[in-house]
């Protein structure tokens, strides 16, 4: 218990000990009444200790703190990169990942998974900056970085030999949402085309407003959190 919630406790007994002195032994109804609002003083002091204990919301979850990052992958790889979930097991493995994340995936739209909705399907913070992996700012927010332009190209905040114009999977649309039928079918094959991003348009980071071939080898964004 808080020293807080100690000081108010003291308080509630304090008024609820003045309000028992007239009772009578007869008093069985005020008595039982007392007793309910000891305890629920009690609760509530309780109450009080465990959402105090709690900073609450995203800000308890792992990027608020600081910064999000974001790599681009060293290898290149066609469109069947094995679903999402295989696609952030190529960036944990690739050269130019990053140390000290607690979570990394690729930074792609599949059914039921798309960019737009990745901090609450990762668990990560909305509000968090984004960073490259040469410490440039991308974007100050999440949302920023799906308004249309970032505040710098990715090829700007990128360093392991891929400063330069890259293309890099995407599966989405400017604004997160899926490229419908423009997702290599979830990233599983390399049948039919993939929506892509430009590493060096900050209009395009995430959708360039084309597609290429699925069978066609391009890096994968990804982000450290």
């Amino acid at each position: 218990m808080t020293l807080v919630s100690m000081r108010r406790l003291s308080i509630l007994l304090i008024v609820l000990s003045s309000l028992s002195c007239g009772l009578t032994e007869d008093d069985s109804a005020g008595v039982a009444g007392e007793n309910n609002l000891w305890w629920a003083a009690l609760a509530l002091t309780q109450s009080s200790d465990a959402s105090s204990g709690s900073s609450g919301g995203s800000g308890n979850t792992p990027g608020c703190s600081g910064t999000i990052r974001m790599f681009v992958s060293d290898d290149t790889f066609s469109g069947n990169l094995g679903g999402k979930a295989n696609a952030g097991t190529l960036c944990s493995a690739d050269a130019n990942r990053l140390s000290g994340c607690t979570g990394t995936v690729a930074v792609l739209s599949v059914a039921g998974d798309l960019i737009r909705d990745m901090p609450t399907t990762y668990n990560f913070c909305s509000n968090a900056r984004i960073v490259g992996s040469n410490g440039t700012q991308i974007a100050d927010n999440w949302s920023d970085l799906l308004d249309g332009t970032t505040d710098a190209t990715l090829a700007a905040a990128m360093t392991g030999g891929v400063s330069a114009p890259q293309s890099v999977h995407s599966g989405s649309l400017a604004d997160g949402s899926l490229s419908t039928g423009n997702n290599c079918s979830n990233y599983g094959s390399t049948a039919g085309n993939n929506a892509y991003g430009a590493t060096n348009n900050a209009a395009q980071s995430i959708y360039s407003g084309s597609t290429i071939a699925c069978t066609s080898t391009i890096r994968i964004l990804c982000l450290c959190y």
